[in-house]
């Protein structure tokens, strides 16, 4: 069994997460982001920080993101 799946963490790419999910960009970061909406005029996926509600990011789907973390 891998060390991260004993966690309970699973590596996903960004297109196959559900809105509202809380994710992380790294296994081991400490910012913790939330799985929003998709912008059709960007063609990317918009993840908000938790912990700065002016601070967001525009990832592409194919990105690879850590969910299903205790936060």
């Amino acid at each position: 069994m891998d060390y991260l799946e004993s966690l309970g963490i699973e590596a996903m790419q960004l297109k196959d997460v559900p809105t509202g999910t809380y994710l992380k960009r790294t296994p081991t970061a400490k910012a913790v982001y939330e799985r929003t909406e998709y912008d059709r005029a960007s063609k990317r996926f918009i993840v908000e920080d938790c912990s700065d509600i002016s601070k967001s990011m525009y990832l592409k789907g194919t990105t690879t993101v850590y969910v299903g973390f205790t936060y």
